[in-house]
């Protein structure tokens, strides 16, 4: 297959997501157990033999999965919810979204180096996988020890549009990424 193309774009995003009502990581880089395989490092790995990784691209998403009714059990990490939201929330209206309450609290996953946001208490807990500076310094990590051509984010009109905002991803990657 590499003869026939210029790259390949390794979709390491809606591994979990609307069509399930167990909260996850939408875009996991490592497994949260040794056996997993739905995250972007079994990616890496399952198709090491399909090209070389110079032509291979880290797909990243730039909006989060979310869920509502979800138990506090956990922090509302891998919990079973009531309703699923259809539609992504764009990274750059989350700062918006959360704001409605403000009992929403940062967690992160020790071995999947993965962030989560949880408010038990708006529309009866709320699980929110999302994407930030930290999460992408993980992936930047990945890119450069795994030799990738670099990075593509679905979709870019999701960012901060302010190219100056200190929590937009975009000018962070353009600024880290093979310094």
């Amino acid at each position: 297959m590499s003869k026939y193309v210029d790259w390949f774009n390794l979709v390491g995003y809606d591994l979990h997501g609307s069509w399930s009502l167990v909260t996850d990581h939408q875009a996991s880089l490592y497994p949260v157990h040794p056996n997993e395989t739905n995250n972007s490092y079994s990616i890496i790995n399952n198709l090491k033999n399909e090209g070389p990784s110079q032509k291979k691209l880290l797909g990243v998403p730039l909006c989060s999965k979310a869920w509502h009714g979800v138990s506090s059990d956990n922090n509302g990490f891998r919990q079973k919810a009531k309703e699923s939201i259809k539609n992504s929330i764009e990274f750059r209206n989350l700062k918006t979204f959360i704001q409605e309450d403000n009992s929403f609290k940062v967690y992160t996953h020790k071995d999947s180096k993965r962030k989560w946001l949880y408010s038990p208490s708006f529309n009866n807990g709320t699980f929110i996988s999302v994407e930030d500076k930290e999460t992408m310094k993980e992936r930047l990590k990945v890119i450069e020890e795994e030799k990738l051509m670099g990075i593509m984010f679905w979709v870019i009109s999701q960012d901060i549009r302010d190219p100056k905002s200190n929590e937009a991803i975009i000018p962070y990657v353009h600024q880290n990424l093979n310094p």
